[in-house]
């Protein structure tokens, strides 16, 4: 399963959940909860798309 297709069964998956206790440790940046980490793959993806 593909990066995008993970990240909406998670969104699907956690709907009506508090996504701030959901947390995974990002290599560079430290700990991300889930809010955290979707701004930044929105953003990492979106910065790509521009290259």
């Amino acid at each position: 399963m593909e990066l995008q297709e993970r990240t909406l069964a998670f969104i699907k998956e956690t709907r009506g959940h508090d996504l701030s206790k959901y947390n995974l440790a990002h290599p560079f940046l430290g700990t991300l909860n889930a809010y955290e980490w979707l701004q930044f793959v929105a953003s990492h993806e979106i910065r790509h798309a521009k290259q």
